[in-house]
């Protein structure tokens, strides 16, 4: 059996095509472990180390971290960028390459 990078390509493809975003609040809300968690995802605890943001964004709000795995999102912050997928060079290597946008 021959499974070459097109196979891997076709599959990561349809993964990149989801235009959907996830949200950490809205994956944890019903977690009562990850309470804590949701409670220090605010401007005050960035702040703590990074007092500027708190400057910029005000005391003690709510934040977020929201991933996806749409190219076109990533291709917003990243114009020119390839595709997530896996490449074979001319020499037979695998090359993978994975975007992440947070």
């Amino acid at each position: 059996m021959n499974i070459d990078d097109n196979f891997f390509n076709s599959i990561t493809s349809n993964f990149v095509s989801i235009e959907k975003m996830f949200s950490m609040r809205e994956l944890l809300k019903g977690n009562i472990k990850a309470k804590p968690v949701l409670e220090m995802l605010t401007t005050s605890t960035v702040g703590a180390v990074l007092p500027v943001f708190v400057e910029e964004f005000g005391h003690g709000k709510k934040i977020d971290l929201v991933g996806s795995p749409s190219h076109s999102f990533f291709l917003d912050g990243i114009p020119g960028s390839k595709m997530t997928g896996i490449y074979m060079d001319k020499n037979g290597n695998w090359k993978f390459q994975i975007n992440v946008a947070f």
